[in-house]
C-alpha cells in the first residue's frame, strides 16, 4: 500500500484531509487496536510526506467488549498522531442523537460534523496562531457556531 501511494507522484492537490476509521476493523476482529493505530499513524506519515496534513479522529465508542482495544488505540493516536479526540466530540451530543450504540442519527452526524469542524478551526488556529486574518476567520466561525445551535 505504501509504494502504490508514493508511486503517484510526491504531492497531493490538497492540503488537509480527515481520517475517521478503524471501529470496523475492531467490530469485525479484522486487527487490533495496537494494529489499527499503527496503520492510521503510517498513513498519516505518507500523507505528511506528500504535503498533506492528515487529521486523525480516535476510534469511537461502541460495543463494551472492544474497548480496551479502542482506548489503547486512542491513546497511542493522540500521544502520536496529534488526533483529534472522537469521545470529546460524541460526549458533547445529546443521546437522543444516536440510533443505536455504533450509530448516530442523520442530524446526529449533522452535528457530528459541525463539532469536527470547530476542532479543526481550533487546530488551524494554533497552527496559524498569529497569522494575517485568522481573527476574522474565528470570528466568522464562532458566529457560525452560535447561530447553528449546535447542541
Amino acid at each position: 500500500f505504501a509504494s502504490d501511494l508514493l508511486e503517484y507522484g510526491t504531492r497531493e492537490d490538497v492540503d488537509i484531509a480527515v481520517a475517521i476509521l478503524g471501529y470496523n476493523d475492531l467490530k469485525r476482529g479484522e486487527a487490533s487496536g495496537s494494529d489499527v493505530a499503527e496503520v492510521l499513524l503510517e498513513l498519516r506519515r505518507l500523507y505528511l510526506a506528500r504535503g498533506v496534513d492528515l487529521i486523525l479522529v480516535t476510534i469511537g465508542q461502541g460495543r463494551p467488549h472492544l474497548e480496551a482495544e479502542r482506548l489503547a488505540a486512542n491513546a497511542r493516536l493522540l500521544a502520536e498522531g496529534d488526533a483529534v479526540d472522537c469521545d470529546q466530540l460524541t460526549g458533547a451530543l445529546d443521546p437522543i442523537l444516536w440510533e443505536n450504540p455504533e450509530h448516530l442519527s442523520a442530524e446526529g452526524y449533522r452535528k457530528m460534523g459541525f463539532l469536527l469542524a470547530r476542532a479543526l478551526v481550533n487546530r488551524a488556529g494554533r497552527i496559524l496562531k498569529g497569522a494575517e486574518g485568522l481573527e476574522a476567520v474565528d470570528m466568522e466561525h464562532n458566529a457560525l457556531v452560535a447561530n447553528r445551535r449546535l447542541l
